[in-house]
């Protein structure tokens, strides 16, 4: 089995990285890209797209940080 410290570890990772992407996307500061955030053929069609889809998304994408940082803590 996974030691609990691995989980740990991988759920407060996963929650920071969706926290920024949350954050960087209602700022309107996450660039286009392939990786990170909302990835349909739409929103890569322009910038404004994208960065309207992922001000749109970033609350349900804070949220889920938060439940994996909560995770992490309730591991811990």
């Amino acid at each position: 089995p996974v030691p609990r410290l691995v989980l740990v570890a991988l759920f407060v990772l996963a929650g920071l990285a969706l926290l920024v992407v949350a954050v960087l996307g209602l700022r309107g500061r996450l660039p286009r890209n392939r990786w990170i955030g909302v990835r349909t053929a739409e929103t890569l069609a322009s910038d404004a797209a994208f960065a309207l889809a992922n001000r749109v998304a970033a609350a349900p994408i804070g949220a889920a940080g938060a439940v994996a940082l909560g995770g992490g803590a309730v591991l811990a």
